[in-house]
């Protein structure tokens, strides 16, 4: 199986890509260790993201659903695991 990968947000809408800025400055901020990569994930990094609200016409329920932000962060640097 190739699995293509994205190296811009471009596939993600704009609020979202908005947001992830706002993240990354947040963890560049309080991350003290050396921030080596930041990737993103699941359905955004797939282009397969749902945001979706309706409303039932016979019930007026409104039902939502919306996709969560996959990010994982790496930072370099030597680390100790400590018992």
């Amino acid at each position: 199986m190739i699995t293509h990968y994205n190296t811009s947000l471009d596939v993600v809408p704009q609020p979202i890509q908005a947001e992830i800025q706002r993240v990354l400055e947040l963890i560049r901020k309080h991350i003290k260790q050396n921030l080596a990569q930041v990737w993103l994930f699941g359905s955004y990094a797939r282009g397969d993201a749902i945001n979706d609200c309706r409303e039932d016409p016979e019930t007026g329920v409104v039902s939502e659903y919306y996709s969560d932000v996959d990010i994982l962060i790496v930072v370099g640097g030597s680390h100790t695991i400590k018992k």
